[in-house]
């Protein structure tokens, strides 16, 4: 007669499930703001690859006919523009921007959290105004008559990522002033933070 230590998978997959003790259940904002991050990665994943191809094949055109392929800085310009764009939401998602915190740190605790809340709403002030102008210009009239030299592609096609992304940092930052507040920290209740 064997023993079975495995537990059944049911009951494996129903702990999985169970949020960890303590830790808080994603609200709407979060859970909208990690499909975006997730939408975004996958987006700047295919550009990525994009750009990358159309750079291999204008170095093999280049070194193979002696000349350049027809639009390939135009493309890569665009392709740049999106590139740069959405990494940077997925890296302020990420929590990857570089800042310098060295001043903030030298405070106390209760110091320190009013200084975070109030660069919070900053960021979040200009994250919205940046967004509002970015969409005011690119849906101008000048920048919607105007197109690229090689292809024609409407130059809105190399703007857009800019009004886009930071109004997905707006979302971003709120989930961030949200998960800031008093109260939203586990080490409020006495855990460690979120």
């Amino acid at each position: 007669m064997a023993l079975n230590l495995r537990k059944p998978e049911a009951e494996i997959q129903e702990r999985e499930l169970e949020p960890a003790p303590g830790a808080m259940r994603e609200d709407f904002l979060t859970r909208c703001v990690n499909v975006l991050t997730t939408l975004t990665g996958w987006l700047l994943t295919v550009t990525m690859i994009f750009f990358f191809m159309v750079m291999v094949a204008e170095v093999f055109v280049r070194k193979l006919a002696g000349r350049s392929l027809y639009g390939a800085y135009e493309v890569c310009g665009i392709f740049m523009i999106w590139i740069s764009m959405l990494g940077a939401f997925v890296a302020y998602r990420e929590g990857e921007f570089v800042r310098l915190n060295f001043v903030v740190e030298s405070f106390p605790a209760a110091v320190k959290k009013i200084v975070e809340l109030t660069r919070q709403v900053v960021v979040i002030l200009l994250v919205v105004f940046l967004a509002f102008s970015g969409f005011t210009f690119v849906f101008s009239a000048p920048v919607l008559n105007q197109v690229t030299t090689a292809f024609q592609i409407p130059a809105i096609v190399g703007y857009l990522p800019i009004p886009l992304t930071f109004l997905l940092l707006v979302f971003a930052c709120m989930e961030r002033f949200r998960q800031m507040l008093p109260g939203r920290y586990r080490e409020d209740r006495g855990g460690g933070q979120i």
